[in-house]
This record gives structure tokens, C-alpha cells and sequence, in this order.
């Protein structure tokens, strides 16, 4: 239950910056969802150090740890950053080349405008929609795997009422 609370405070936060971003954004806006993040990963390796304390013997449990670690530091993490970085640069050139497509000699989309200023419009533009686009699909995933959490739980439970069911219907029999 701590690792589906842990995962539901970070997809909270998810949500809460996919609906909060816009262009005149305060810091003080992101307080909030922020610590609901950092809230939400304390309590996910607190119960993965939990489940390891749980599941690997004491003789082991150090070096599983440090494994733990070693994945969460030194490589999801890296790994997860070049991801949504290498996403983000993505889109921005598919959105860049979408916001500016009706721009040209013809039509004054912004007349008296000099071109770095509408460049730095455009850019200011596909830079939203890129960042509402990745939070939206980083939000999809995290209802999956929060759905897929829930759905193992409840799994789990059947399968344990089923278990008692059978046993019981074993004393019956003898």
C-alpha cells in the first residue's frame, strides 16, 4: 500500500503541473507540487527498503540495498532524464514546425513584429504545447502503472480468498 501511495503522490504531481503550467508562471506555484513529489519519492524508498528488509536475509540485505541504490541514483534516474529530454526536443521541433505553419508573406500574423521577436513567440508557444504534451503522456503512463498496482493488489486478494476457499472445502472433505 505505501509503494501505490508513493506512486499516486508523484502522478498527483503529474496532474498538478500538467494543469498548472503556463507563461507567466510564479515560483511560488510550484511550492506545492513540488513537495507533493518529493513527498511521494520518500515513501517509495521507504517501502522498497522496506520490501528488501522484508524479502532479503540480513546477511544479504546491504548489498541488496546498495543495489537499490545504485539503480535509483545511477541509473533510473539518468536514464529517465534523457528520455523526457530527448522526447521534449522532439516535439518541440514537431510544434515549432506546427505554430509557425501559418506564418508566412502572405498573411501579417503579427504585423510590425520584428523576426526575433516572433521567432521567440514561436518558440514560447511550441515550448508550452511540448510541456503540456509530455506532462499529459507522463500522466497516461502513471495512471497505467497506478491501475496495474491496484490490479495486482486486488489479484492478490482473490487469489487469497480462493486459496482459504479451497483449504476450507479440503478440512470439509476429510
Amino acid at each position: 500500500m505505501l509503494i501505490f501511495l508513493g506512486f499516486l503522490l508523484v502522478v498527483i504531481y503529474q496532474y498538478y503541473m500538467y494543469f498548472l503550467i503556463y507563461p507567466d508562471l510564479n515560483i511560488e506555484s510550484l511550492y506545492f507540487p513540488n513537495f507533493l513529489r518529493g513527498l511521494g519519492h520518500g515513501i517509495l524508498y521507504i517501502s522498497l527498503t522496506i520490501y528488501i528488509a522484508l524479502s532479503v536475509p540480513f546477511k544479504h540485505f546491504f548489498q541488496a540495498l546498495c543495489v537499490l541504490s545504485f539503480i535509483r541514483t545511477s541509473i533510473a534516474t539518468p536514464l529517465g532524464t534523457a528520455i523526457l529530454n530527448r522526447w521534449m526536443r522532439h516535439l518541440q521541433v514537431d510544434k515549432i514546425g506546427i505554430v509557425s505553419r501559418n506564418i508566412d508573406q502572405l498573411h501579417e500574423w503579427m504585423p510590425n513584429a520584428p523576426i526575433k521577436e516572433l521567432y521567440a513567440e514561436v518558440s514560447r508557444q511550441a515550448t508550452m504545447v511540448s510541456m503540456k504534451e509530455l506532462f499529459g503522456w507522463v500522466c497516461i503512463q502513471g495512471t497505467i502503472i497506478l491501475l496495474i498496482i491496484i490490479g495486482y493488489r486486488i489479484w492478490e486478494l482473490y487469489r487469497g480468498e480462493n486459496k482459504l476457499e479451497l483449504s476450507d472445502k479440503d478440512d470439509n472433505l476429510e
